[in-house]
């Protein structure tokens, strides 16, 4: 008889109990052509999903997602969190996040929100002409769920997608979220690749000199609110200057730290590479830890460190750690990197006094690493701004 695999710390499953059915057609979806359609999770499947999470890791995050997660309805989920209680051992810690355009949403899912202690990140991309412009007639119903959300004193955060043409909304797009009553804000670029030459940048995704440009107009109109209102973009740049953990898998240096999980159980290495007829593995077919640490999966984490040369010498690599994989185009840099450039050169300094903030009591010594992630010594980093601690 083997051994049970030894618990890991930390497990995140991102799960996609409706596969990649969802009542919208947002024009930049990846999901329009990727996985299956009209498969839903059963109970033996999500107990089983369950059940092999809670005996993964001492701390397990599901984050439900799709197309649309909420087709399953509230039965399904209020049977998710009654399985959560009853599978989980004494001090594990299991969290919950639900991402949704609001659609099938509805007041009467309170009591299962806050039992199971959800995350609801809503997709709204700003007002109702910036919203509608590439999600279609669904405004209302998003900003309906926001309202009873905040209502009920439920965490949500805005997810606010912009895609090509949409990097000049810096402003309007905060300015609409805040009047709508969000605190918690995040802004993602499409970045896609082209279906007739995967080498280059599809015609949905950001400008790169564009997207900085948002960025640091974003920055500015933030900043008078930045100690009451988070934006994860920048919280994700912040966490590189003080050496706390990667907000995202984008920044870390390695990938592979999660696994998607299909209605019908089929196991894939990421939300960006899901292929429906070749998963890696199945719920069942051997313990999660093992698929974690399978060979395919440790080759998807040593990929993101296969970076050109201009890349492994760039003083910036510690902040970006050469962005998302799937984000690589010719040469093997990201579609991004020129954005990354400039929004860190026009910002570092400011990060550099915020983190200094936002450290630990002790300060460095001078020899130590600067806790700002540079690769340099305190003694030459950080410590030569104002107001830095004796060297």
């Amino acid at each position: 008889m083997s051994e049970p695999s030894p618990m890991q710390r930390d497990l995140t499953l991102l799960v996609k109990p409706a596969g990649a059915d969802c009542p919208l057609s947002c024009s930049y979806c990846f999901y329009r052509s990727t996985g299956p359609r009209g498969g839903r999770m059963t109970d033996d499947g999500l107990r089983l999903l369950i059940s092999e999470a809670l005996s993964t890791a001492q701390r397990v995050n599901f984050v439900w997602q799709g197309g649309e997660p909420a087709l399953m309805g509230r039965a399904f989920y209020e049977r998710a969190v009654e399985l959560q209680q009853q599978l989980a051992q004494p001090g594990q810690a299991v969290s919950n996040a639900l991402q949704t355009s609001g659609v099938g949403l509805d007041s009467g899912w309170t009591e299962v929100l806050r039992q199971g202690e959800f995350l609801v990140g809503l997709s709204i991309d700003g007002d109702q002409a910036l919203h509608e412009a590439n999600r279609g007639p669904s405004w209302e119903r998003a900003i309906a769920t926001a309202r009873w959300l905040f209502e009920a004193e439920l965490p949500v955060n805005a997810l606010s997608v912009v895609s090509a043409g949409g990097e000049h909304t810096a402003t309007a797009r905060y300015e609409a979220l805040r009047a709508l009553g969000f605190e918690h804000l995040q802004f993602l670029p499409v970045v896609d690749p082209d279906p007739d030459d995967p080498g280059r940048p599809g015609p949905n995704s950001v400008d790169p000199s564009a997207w900085a440009a948002f960025l640091l107009e974003l920055w500015e109109v933030w900043w008078p609110e930045h100690r009451t209102v988070s934006v994860r973009n920048f919280d994700e740049l912040l966490a590189s200057y003080v050496g706390s953990p990667p907000v995202t898998c984008t920044t870390a240096e390695r990938c592979g730290g999660y696994l998607v999980v299909e209605h019908d159980g089929g196991l894939h290495r990421c939300d960006f590479l899901v292929e429906p007829d070749r998963p890696i593995a199945r719920l069942g077919d051997r313990p999660l830890v093992q698929v974690l640490n399978s060979p395919v999966q440790r080759a998807l984490g040593d990929s993101k460190a296969q970076l050109p040369e201009d890349c492994t010498t760039c003083p910036w690599l510690p902040r970006c750690r050469g962005g998302c994989p799937y984000h690589r185009r010719e040469g093997g840099r990201s579609h991004l990197c020129e954005a990354y450039r400039a929004v860190f050169e026009g910002l570092d300094p400011t990060l550099r006094e915020l983190a200094l903030k936002v450290r630990p009591a002790r300060p460095p010594r001078r020899n130590e690493p600067c806790p700002c992630g540079s690769g340099l010594r305190y003694k030459r980093c950080c410590a030569t701004l104002p107001g830095a601690p004796p060297r």
